[in-house]
């Protein structure tokens, strides 16, 4: 009964507030190697990375909302470089691609649309 007064609750509310977007970093990651890949249809990087805290994705299912949209920054000396709204173009262990990478595991790593990427913390 109280989880139903709940629902009614930010039912009744929702309207009186505008969403706001708040930020979680998921995950860390240290880029060991930058890899070259060309292709006849293009040529990107991707890196080699280890992931030093928490977990990276491609994008995070969420039971709430359906999923949320993962966005990366690649940092220099503790400052970000790279522009807001990164995605991952693929997410790959081993040879698989997956959906997610945990602390302690390593990975490779390609951005869509970004290529300055040298060894270091991403």
């Amino acid at each position: 009964m109280i989880y139903h007064l709940l629902d009614e609750a930010r039912d009744a509310f929702s309207g009186y507030f505008s969403p706001v977007d708040t930020e979680v970093a998921h995950g860390n990651g240290v880029v060991r190697m930058v890899y070259d890949v060309n292709n006849k249809k293009d040529a990107k990087k991707i890196t080699g990375l280890t992931v030093v805290d928490g977990s990276l994705y491609v994008d995070k299912p969420d039971k709430d909302s359906g999923g949320l949209v993962c966005e990366y920054r690649v940092k220099r000396g503790g400052t970000a470089i790279s522009p807001e709204g990164l995605r991952a173009k693929s997410l790959r262990r081993v040879k698989d691609e997956v959906n997610d990478v945990h602390r302690g595991d390593e990975c490779g790593l390609g951005l869509l649309d970004y290529t300055d990427l040298e060894e270091g913390v991403l």
